[in-house]
């Protein structure tokens, strides 16, 4: 009897994914090697996290670039004698490497590592890894010595802002949104963000504010959220009408429940009395 089962290995490169692997430079691929090698160890580690960590780090240098590729890239370090393999290769995450004495002569490391060290991307990756990892002076930090080489970054400036507000120094967090909204007006996800921020904080007529630039751009996506965003605002200011006439804009499936427990006025009225106060405005017409 012809005993079948699924391939253990990892999957080889389709023919798409070759041809867009066949277009990165010498130089590309030293920046990989150096990515994989820089989260290796003297002692053992997991090949796929290896491969997560470089992935998630230079995610917007190298769009579709699979993780087959590069556990092909470890694959080539430990023929080179770079990294030491334990278990099969062909399964990387079942198979762990560490770091050989030859590694620390990596001719080219020095250079190619400052190189890199001073792209954008680096410090908004590594700037991302602290932050997970709850290291917020360490990302701003990282983030500071970023904005020196690329002062008008939309991604640095937002991404500053974000690690501010996740510790509560909410004027440098606004501070750096701005900067980001400055720098990209049409984006309209920043001051999205920007009026969710005060709606948070109970600054509800400033979050209207940012709330109807959005609506005035007209960009339907936000629709739905914004008009509820708005409603909800007005409803904590006791300005009823104003709430019910953007209540009546949201479709049916675009309303989200959740919304209530992002205001932190404490003198906010119960979810069940405002929807009381919605209904008996709509009875009246």
């Amino acid at each position: 009897m012809n005993n079948t089962s699924t391939n253990p290995y990892d999957p080889d490169l389709t023919q798409e994914q070759e041809k867009l692997v066949s277009k990165l430079t010498n130089d590309d691929l030293i920046r990989i090697d150096l990515m994989l090698l820089s989260d290796a160890s003297v002692h053992r580690r997991k090949v796929a996290r290896l491969i997560g960590t470089a992935m998630m780090r230079l995610k917007d240098d190298y769009i579709g670039i699979p993780d087959v590729f590069y556990a092909r890239r470890i694959m080539k370090m430990v023929d080179d004698g770079y990294l030491e393999a334990y278990g099969n290769l062909r399964r990387m995450r079942f198979s762990e490497v560490k770091l050989t004495e030859k590694t620390y002569n990596f001719k080219i490391s020095k250079k190619a590592q400052k190189e890199f060290e001073t792209r954008e991307s680096h410090f908004f990756a590594e700037s991302e890894i602290l932050f997970d990892n709850k290291q917020y002076n360490h990302s701003i930090e990282t983030l500071t010595h970023g904005l020196k080489l690329y002062p008008e970054s939309v991604k640095l400036n937002k991404t500053c802002a974000f690690v501010y507000f996740k510790i509560k120094d909410y004027k440098k967090a606004f501070i750096y949104l701005d900067k980001a909204i400055n720098y990209d007006v049409a984006d309209s996800t920043l001051p999205y963000i920007k009026g969710g921020w005060k709606f948070e904080l109970g600054l509800y007529k400033e979050a209207i504010v940012e709330f109807s630039k959005i609506i005035n751009l007209n960009q339907s996506y936000f629709n739905d959220t914004i008009y509820q965003y708005r409603a909800m605002a007005y409803m904590y200011l006791g300005e009823y009408e104003k709430a019910l006439n953007d209540y009546r804009l949201i479709p049916k499936d675009g309303y989200d429940i959740g919304l209530y427990s992002r205001g932190k006025n404490n003198n906010l009225v119960s979810k069940e009395v405002l929807f009381e106060r919605i209904n008996t405005l709509g009875e009246k017409e």
